[in-house]
């Protein structure tokens, strides 16, 4: 529908989220509420139709949809549990590790941060001298493993605790402050 509104001249934009470009309701077998997200994950060629619209042009951008749950949220029968993940400080790797093959890195980065820009028509951040940096550095190169003991979020609704993912956020600069990642 989105690809036909688009070929019609329609204004309309749309987004995908890392997890559901990664993973598919095959996840869902064993009722782990860590999977249960809105929309629900679905089949394994619904996840290959999101990463053909991400190399099309169809989708977008990237949201993380990042909901964070304290821990009685998600550890409940699977029909009464909350839905989504926390996902955002790993939402490059799930990225990298799931698209490498199929989109550059720089098309990435235009999913993640400049084409959302333009739709809502936020500025773009500038460097240069006197300015406070707003950059999230990384490497394409190497993995990272989320642990308990190098999640920053207070929440571990997160089922990609202890998977090992390409590429590696090496530091977050912000509001005046440097993240380094461990």
């Amino acid at each position: 529908m989105i690809r036909k509104a688009k070929a019609e001249g329609l204004g309309v934009t749309c987004s995908v989220t890392p997890y559901h470009l990664a993973l598919t309701d095959v996840m869902l077998n064993g009722y782990d509420s860590m999977y249960k997200v809105s929309p629900p994950l679905r089949s394994e060629a619904d996840r290959m139709a999101l990463i053909k619209g991400i190399t099309d042009g169809t989708i977008d951008c990237i949201a993380t949809h990042h909901r964070p749950h304290e821990w009685d949220a998600k550890t409940k029968e699977f029909e009464y549990a909350a839905d989504g993940m926390a996902v955002e400080e790993i939402a490059f790797n799930i990225l990298w590790d799931t698209l490498k093959e199929y989109i550059s890195i720089e098309r990435i980065v235009e999913l993640l941060a400049t084409i959302p820009r333009d739709i809502f028509g936020l500025e773009v951040p500038e460097i240069k001298k006197g300015n406070k940096a707003v950059l999230t550095i990384f490497t394409t190169g190497g993995h990272h493993t989320l642990s308990e003991g190098n999640i920053r979020s207070m929440s571990r609704n997160n089922p990609f605790i202890g998977k090992k993912l390409s590429g590696k956020v090496l530091a977050v600069i912000n509001n005046g402050q440097v993240h380094v990642a461990e």
